[in-house]
């Protein structure tokens, strides 16, 4: 069992105007969106659905087709991704692509997981040392946090350098869930001002048209989307 304390899940962060500040002090240009959207709620608060209270198999990822696709995507490359962390982390359209996996914990259901992109992923990986987990010798990144923030119990998702993904248990868990939940509210103001590719934009750009490396494409609008 987890030693209960409190957990802090928020930063006070200033973006400079027109810019981005990631976790290591540098800022990257954001490219403004002709018309704003909304901001994603991530505001911490109870979850009255009570999906979130069940530990099992099944997992509160959209079930959409075309988000289907761009999961796969992100597993099948997630390793790529986080190789190559720095080009994501140097391109504010690239940081901002939507990533459509919706993580929860219970009594508090996906406050603070809500809208998570690519550049949140990979920051997270990289310096939250729980978000990569070694299993007999081999390491995998989480991509998917689900449990409980009383007991410590979780079933979490995780994904290896071959695009292999499996669900179990990992060490940490407080540590684990609320320090994602601070990098990905870290920008949510930023998700609403500025222009984002989408994965399958990010993997042609930097994976070129290896068939190997992407799924078949679909087309979704660049700019101005929805955040859901």
């Amino acid at each position: 069992m987890e030693k209960k304390s409190i957990i802090k899940t928020a930063d006070i962060v200033n973006h400079p105007e027109g810019g981005i500040l990631l976790l290591d002090g540098s800022v990257i240009n954001g490219y403004s969106l002709e018309q704003p959207v909304e901001k994603p709620d991530n505001s911490m608060r109870l979850d009255t659905t009570g999906v979130y209270l069940n530990l099992g198999k099944k997992k509160p990822v959209e079930k959409k087709p075309e988000r289907e696709e761009e999961i796969k995507l992100f597993l099948k490359n997630a390793w790529y991704f986080y190789e190559h962390y720095k080009d994501i982390c140097a391109d504010s359209r690239k940081f901002l692509a939507y990533v459509p996996i919706q993580s929860g914990i219970a009594y508090m259901g996906g406050s603070g997981f809500r809208h998570p992109t690519l550049g949140v992923y990979v920051e997270w990986w990289h310096f939250c040392d729980s978000a990569v987990v070694e299993l007999k010798g081999e390491k995998w990144l989480v991509w998917h946090i689900a449990g409980s923030p009383m007991s410590g119990m979780n079933r979490c998702s995780l994904v290896n350098a071959e695009g292999k993904s499996q669900t179990c248990s990992i060490d940490h868990f407080s540590f684990t869930w609320s320090s994602f939940v601070r990098v990905n509210t870290r920008y949510d103001e930023c998700k609403s001002k500025y222009q984002a590719y989408t994965l399958e934009e990010v993997v042609d750009l930097m994976c070129g048209d290896d068939d190997e490396n992407i799924f078949p494409r679909k087309s979704i609008s660049t700019v101005g989307r929805a955040l859901n």
